[in-house]
């Protein structure tokens, strides 16, 4: 009696390379080594805080130009200001009476 090629288990040399299984999966980081998940733990820790200091940088850096933008546009219209009224002061000062 002839066999088909659907009733043959199912063995190493005919799975894909490119398929894992659920058994596959656990075994990943196994295969790693003290070194190659301490080199894991230090990188995603090493992203974690790159990635929060990076939002906190944002907020505060915004917080500042936004208040320090503030800041120099007061300055520059009281500069100007300070400017038009030395102009009238000047010609009122000198303008006849």
């Amino acid at each position: 009696m002839a066999r088909s090629l659907d009733d043959t288990p199912a063995s190493s040399a005919n799975r894909s390379v490119f398929t894992t299984s659920a058994s596959d999966a656990g075994h990943r980081f196994s295969r790693l080594g003290m070194r190659g998940k301490s080199v894991i733990f230090a990188v995603s820790i090493f992203l974690v805080v790159g990635v929060a200091t990076l939002w906190a940088m944002g907020v505060v850096g915004e917080h500042i130009a936004s208040h320090l933008g503030g800041f120099m546009a007061e300055r520059h219209v009281l500069w100007h200001k300070e400017r038009v009224l030395g102009a009238i002061n000047r010609e009122l000062a000198l303008s006849p009476k």
